[in-house]
């Protein structure tokens, strides 16, 4: 296994979703969910692969995403994935593959103009409202002048039942409690401003997503057993801010989790509506780096 210095970064407060094997296997459960939804591609950028010499994962996680973009790739290509948390890293990734225990909001400096691509996925519970700024601009230090950055967020749970859209709200109001967003808009204007006011040039917004309940199929029954997976991880924070005013007690928020499932499995029409933002960095750089 590759291995890089491990930084001494304390634990990021806001996120509060496990790091354990459980969730290694809805986080690669829900890789594959990230995939049939947007047609099965890893990158989305407009880039030639072939022009590829590095690429920076930033929130790998289990590092799923990383492991098989490297198999598309030249074995020449170096291929690394941060995290804050080293729990949920593989144990022997492929030779040109390494994982470092790094924040994505203060890259080495020695990582300027470095990389091609940099990917960052589903960290819309992970980054403050103020964070977003910070993180584009060091995407945009970190790589090469004509390089691209893609994004690809959970934007909104669409086709929600009554029981789903009350859950729906107690967590967004988790998320605003924390400093996170917890709403987006209805067009990913915001995700381009972000880009935008991080010097990123020939934006592209563009939607996918997957579903969730049984009428979906098989497909959809793993979306509704991703989704009910995420809930119930929400359930300690949620009861510690107090309830927000829908629930006072475990018992009320696992009655409310049942009618969840039983809409997951009775009525059609939810789905995650995701959206991808990819952004290049300009050929010629302005002075201001």
């Amino acid at each position: 296994m590759t291995t890089l210095p491990l930084n001494d970064i304390p634990p990021k407060k806001v996120y509060w979703l496990p790091s354990d094997k459980e969730e290694r296997r809805r986080l690669n459960r829900q890789h594959r969910l990230v995939l049939s939804g947007s047609g099965g591609r890893h990158i989305h950028a407009p880039i030639d692969t072939n022009s590829i010499d590095s690429v920076l994962e930033a929130g790998t996680g289990s590092g799923i995403w990383l492991e098989e973009v490297a198999q598309q790739l030249p074995e020449k290509v170096e291929l690394i994935g941060i995290d804050l948390s080293t729990n949920l890293f593989p144990q022997s990734p492929a030779p040109n593959v390494s994982f470092r225990k790094q924040s994505l909001l203060d890259l080495p400096r020695e990582w300027a103009n470095k990389f091609d691509l940099i990917h960052q996925r589903l960290l819309v519970a992970g980054l403050r409202n103020e964070e977003w700024h910070a993180a584009l601009s060091q995407y945009y230090r970190a790589l090469k002048p004509g390089g691209w950055v893609q994004l690809y967020e959970i934007f909104s749970w669409e086709g929600c039942g009554p029981a789903l859209e009350k859950m729906n709200q107690m967590v967004v109001q988790l998320y605003e409690s924390r400093g996170i967003r917890g709403t987006w808009g209805s067009d990913g204007t915001i995700f381009k401003r972000y880009a935008e006011a991080a010097g990123f040039t020939d934006i592209r917004v563009t939607w996918a997503g997957w579903l969730a309940g049984k009428w979906a199929g098989e497909e959809g029954q793993v979306g509704a057993e991703n989704l009910v997976e995420f809930i119930k991880a929400c359930k300690t924070p949620i009861l510690k801010a107090g309830g927000f005013g829908m629930v006072t007690d475990s018992e009320e928020f696992d009655g409310i989790l049942q009618e969840v499932e039983k809409e997951l499995d009775t009525r059609s029409g939810t789905w995650h509506r995701c959206v991808i933002v990819c952004g290049r960095k300009p050929l010629q750089v302005q002075s201001r780096l």
